[in-house]
């Protein structure tokens, strides 16, 4: 979960979640919490239940090409 918290700002998270709001029907603002480790960890919860968290993985992993993600798949 820290890798997808890492240095994303509230500002960051709403961005991500309005690139990925047209295929997966996701809405910052319906996302529980104030801060942006709370915000991640209910956008991660909300992929994991759906079933898409590896699409969530492949989107962060195209936009943060520089950081290593082989540790949070395995």
């Amino acid at each position: 979960m820290s890798k997808v918290k890492n240095g994303q700002t509230l500002s960051n998270l709403n961005t991500l979640c309005f690139e990925l709001k047209e295929e997966y029907e996701v809405e910052f603002e319906n996302l529980k919490g104030e801060t942006v480790e709370s915000k991640a960890i209910a956008l991660i919860k909300y992929f994991e239940n759906r079933k898409y968290l590896p699409a969530l993985f492949d989107y962060c992993k195209k936009a943060r090409e520089g950081i290593s993600w082989d540790e949070v798949e395995g």
